[in-house]
């Protein structure tokens, strides 16, 4: 599935992140927009990469994630910046046979593969290092996401998440609030609502465009993409 989706995060400071998840959760509106139930979610990514981090250099990631309701390959291609806003274009698959190639085929669209990949190895990884990558950071998220809502119109979906990196260090945990929005026409009222958060939660938040991935890379391997 190829998704192409506006992206707007902030970043809450550590020190009041619990409660602000916490607030988050319980608020039923924000100025004319509503927010539906909570849905909450255990998230394990793992991401991979060169030993050049061409993904990483290029705000790019190959990532598995493992939720409740099943496995699946996410290979994100593009990100593009409008202001304060992100547009992401990215291809998520399940995890099986069919995932994996039309996962690679995407990256090959991306970067330069360090190989064919040897798709008749018995693990997934394996056929991943055959193509020269490597699992490089491991992430743990705790995530409740809620779809937001103006008058009867679904703009799009808020997600709070505390965070933490568990490899190749530990280290966090880190607290952000991200609103997502899909389709181009909802893009301003999705910007609308992320402006009446930003106001909401000024003063303990910072607008972020950094990725989990990204963040993670640069704190456990002291790079500075």
């Amino acid at each position: 599935m190829i998704i192409s989706e506006k992206e707007s995060k902030l970043l809450i400071d550590s020190r009041h992140g619990k409660r602000v998840i916490e607030d988050m959760k319980k608020i039923e509106e924000i100025a004319s927009f509503t927010l539906g139930r909570n849905i909450s979610n255990d998230l394990h990514d793992a991401y991979f990469d060169s030993q050049q981090y061409d993904l990483a250099r290029k705000y790019s990631y190959f990532r598995i994630r493992g939720r409740r309701d099943g496995h699946f390959i996410t290979v994100r291609n593009k990100t593009s910046r409008v202001g304060d806003d992100i547009i992401i274009d990215e291809v998520t698959s399940p995890l099986d046979d069919k995932g994996v190639r039309i996962a690679l085929s995407s990256l090959a669209d991306n970067i330069t593969l360090g190989g064919p990949p040897q798709m008749t190895l018995p693990h997934f990884t394996e056929i991943f290092n055959s193509i020269g990558l490597e699992e490089v950071l491991r992430v743990r998220i705790e995530r409740v996401e809620r779809e937001i809502f103006m008058e009867d119109i679904k703009i799009g979906k808020m997600k709070a998440d505390v965070f933490q990196y568990i490899a190749p260090q530990t280290f966090g945990p880190f607290f952000e609030i991200e609103v997502d929005s899909y389709k181009q026409a909802l893009y301003k009222s999705a910007k609308e609502f992320f402006s009446e958060l930003s106001t909401k939660f000024g003063t303990v938040a910072e607008v972020s465009g950094t990725s989990k991935y990204v963040r993670g890379i640069n704190i456990a391997y002291g790079l500075t993409f």
